[in-house]
């Protein structure tokens, strides 16, 4: 009973969701929305004052010289103010809450660049000259689009700049009260509004991306660190257990060459059972080690110049005696040797694989057979065929899936389904790839290419 509580209340609290990390994860979004707008300081500042300049120039005639000079001073002085002001001053360590304090800061002096150019629609509306007020209105309404895109990521701060710079001038344009004016008044408002939905548009994109970018970046680390907690785990296991897995065999192998007390023939076959078991489990544990070390790039590679001839035969020597029980024949086809450069060890690793794959998957009377072909580029192609089952068209995109046998977990052929993505990562690392091609019913055939020593 208190087994069953305890299981159940360890469920519950699975299934409640983390709010610090949520709260993490939203503060890191925002704190890189805040920092997208310290990165496009200087650009609005620049264009913002250059426009400032134009406008003085083009009312030169129509304003006093003294509105329009103190007015100018104001806006340059305030940007580049703000721009030393604000650009050093948030690093990608601080915390979220010195960063809204930054944006706050931020907030207030946009709003006031915001008052100064609104003034300028009530203090520059030349009464008399249409076309200075479409001048006005228009650079007014450029404006208010170039802030769509660099006040984007944070809106309050859109909003600190365009309502003080659209209110005054369409207020300006109602002033005057004609039916030209009020119709400039109307279109003012609505371009402002239609920025505003524009400009939203743009921070649900921008905000919904850095979402994306954040959960990868968690989902990176999370995945680090449930890959090196694997590798703990594996690597404790084969400790854990390789020391009992070799007192087995030890005391199996001293129980079946014992000739003081020989076993009988019920005896020997049960041992013969723990030993194929034991060294089964061994080579098990030995190829999930394996394939856990090339994965996290920890097989070192000695590629050296060898005699291919040499580690092939080695390896129909090794898979002789597989072959005879199996009753299929294993030929190679060296013809013209060439020295390759490859890893020794690896190497036979590969074609072992290969081979002993070729071997266990035949049918009876059926052939293995090794081919080494030259091929372009200075290298030479080994080529592994057999005339086994064959693998089904639907399960050849899973052939190189660590653990995946296809189906064949029940049909009394040992394995362990990870010799062929050993394999697949062995000959990437030595910048080489396999390729395959399979019938169901008539058999496979596997090649890769290893680089040739010219002499």
């Amino acid at each position: 009973m208190t087994d069953i509580s305890q299981s159940t209340v360890a469920d519950e609290e699975l299934l409640v969701p983390d709010t610090n990390n949520v709260i993490v994860f939203e503060n890191s979004v925002e704190a890189q929305l805040i920092e997208q707008i310290q990165k496009n300081l200087l650009v609005p500042i620049l264009v913002n004052s250059l426009i400032a300049i134009i406008v003085v120039f083009v009312m030169r005639d129509e304003i006093s010289a003294r509105y329009l000079a103190l007015w100018l001073c104001s806006v340059i002085g305030l940007n580049f103010g703000r721009y030393y002001l604000f650009k050093d001053q948030l690093t990608e360590t601080d915390t979220i809450e010195k960063k809204v304090r930054w944006i706050q800061r931020f907030n207030v002096s946009t709003a006031v660049m915001g008052i100064l150019w609104g003034a300028s629609g009530i203090l520059f509306f030349a009464d008399q000259a249409i076309h200075l007020q479409v001048f006005l209105a228009f650079v007014l309404g450029g404006l208010t689009a170039g802030t769509v895109f660099t006040y984007s990521p944070w809106p309050t701060t859109y909003y600190c700049f365009v309502v003080p710079v659209a209110l005054p001038l369409a207020f300006r344009f109602f002033y005057e009260f004609t039916e030209l004016s009020f119709f400039m008044g109307f279109l003012v408002l609505v371009f402002a509004v239609s920025a505003s939905l524009l400009m939203l548009s743009f921070h649900k994109s921008l905000k919904t991306t850095i979402r994306l970018q954040v959960d990868r970046s968690k989902l990176v680390v999370d995945l680090e660190e449930a890959n090196e907690a694997k590798s703990r785990f594996l690597s404790s296991m084969s400790h854990e257990l390789r020391t009992p897995l070799n007192a087995i065999l030890g005391f199996s192998q001293l129980m079946e060459n014992n000739p003081e007390e020989p076993l009988t023939k019920a005896q020997q076959n049960g041992v013969n059972h723990i030993l194929n078991g034991g060294y089964h489990l061994l080579d098990l544990i030995n190829q999930v080690l394996d394939l856990e070390k090339i994965n996290r790039g920890q097989i070192a590679l000695m590629i050296e110049p060898l005699e291919l001839s040499v580690v092939l035969n080695e390896c129909i020597d090794i898979v002789e005696p597989m072959a005879y029980d199996k009753d299929v024949s294993v030929t190679a086809n060296i013809g013209d040797v060439k020295m390759v450069n490859s890893d020794r060890t690896r190497l036979k690793q590969i074609l072992l694989n290969l081979i002993s794959n070729g071997i266990k998957y035949n049918r009876i009377g059926g052939s293995v057979t090794v081919d080494c072909e030259e091929s372009s580029y200075n290298t030479i192609q080994i080529t592994v065929s057999d005339t086994g089952d064959g693998i089904a068209e639907e399960k050849q995109n899973e052939l190189f899936v660590p653990f995946n046998r296809l189906g064949r977990e029940n049909s009394g052929i040992e394995g362990t389904g990870v010799g062929l993505a050993i394999t697949k990562r062995l000959l990437e690392s030595m910048g080489s790839e396999i390729s395959f091609r399979s019938s169901e019913g008539e058999g496979s055939t596997f090649w890769f290419d290893l680089p040739i020593i010219s002499n």
